[in-house]
């Protein structure tokens, strides 16, 4: 499995999905998280084909990522909405979602999600439903915002310091988790410092209230982002390799380090001081039976 990208290894450790189900419709269904494509209301609402033409700038970006071969022919008229002071613009299509504004053009796929200039670790988690990882959306463009709103997002949760932007229709909240300290420091500081184990209290808490996608973040959506996302992953199930190239696909998306040895440290302090991850959640974190039994369904 070596020689394998992070995302065809997935497809292998997760499995075939339902019976008669081809590896990619099993990795949409299980690694995909929240699709562009659900989001029909916030980008078009389906007509005929032939009555949904693609023009200007969408079609440019439509044919520059391969037409129809690729994304399959128009289900909605181009959607304008105004960001800001500026213009942006989004059609669906059978095989995904264009969007043209601030100057570029974006595709989003179920085999290549959609990418952020200014956010370049963000990404959907693997493994579980309706969860999106990222660093800081500081300075994101009015594009970047409709790409999080087109793609259903209703909630955006912090867990460093500073502010986020605020986008249309999305709540935002701030749990902070402490990065003082070395890196080995910090992630046993995850599980051993009171204020932090309170705040991931929230975090999840927040996420299984939710019926929509979260976005989840902190300043590289690498360290504070890689313990939350590696607890909820833990409590829907995911093998422990997915979680390992979940942690480690940073280093892909945003050329920033991150080292499995940090992340063992965090899940060695776990081991050390309760045992299991649901003792951690109950005992160190807080979290009820019923919060973990509706955490799981909610990313299940």
């Amino acid at each position: 499995m070596t020689n394998l990208s992070p995302i065809a290894r997935a497809d292998l450790l997760v499995g075939s999905g339902p019976a008669g189900a081809s590896p990619a419709l099993a990795r949409r269904a299980l690694l995909g998280g929240g699709l562009g494509l659900a989001a029909t209301a916030l980008v078009g609402t389906p007509r005929a084909a032939a009555a949904a033409p693609v023009v200007g700038r969408i079609r440019d970006t439509y044919e520059a990522a391969g037409g129809e071969a690729v994304l399959g022919a128009p289900l909605a008229h181009e959607v304008r909405r105004r960001i800001g002071r500026q213009t942006t613009y989004g059609q669906r299509f059978a095989g995904g979602t264009v969007w043209w504004g601030s100057g570029v053009g974006k595709v989003d796929r179920p085999a290549q999600r959609v990418r952020l200039d200014t956010a370049r670790n963000f990404r959907p988690a693997l493994g579980v439903r309706d969860l999106w990882r990222t660093d800081d959306l500081d300075g994101c463009s009015a594009l970047e915002k409709r790409v999080v709103i087109d793609l259903g997002i209703e909630t955006m949760i912090a867990m460093n310091s500073g502010g986020d932007p605020s986008i249309p229709g999305v709540e935002r909240h701030q749990y902070r988790i402490s990065n003082a300290g070395s890196h080995l420091e910090f992630y046993r500081g995850y599980v051993s410092r009171s204020a932090s184990r309170a705040s991931v209290r929230r975090v999840l808490r927040r996420v299984a209230r939710s019926d929509a996608p979260v976005l989840v973040h902190c300043a590289g959506g690498k360290d504070r982002t890689g313990w939350v996302c590696d607890l909820m992953q833990s409590v829907a199930g995911v093998a422990r390799e997915v979680r390992d190239l979940d942690y480690l696909a940073t280093r892909s998306y945003s050329g920033r380090p991150v080292e499995l040895e940090w992340l063992d440290a965090a899940r060695d302090e776990l081991a050390r001081r309760y045992g299991t991850v649901e003792a951690y959640l109950r005992e160190g974190c807080d979290l009820s039976a019923t919060d973990l039994r509706r955490l799981r369904a909610r990313l299940s």
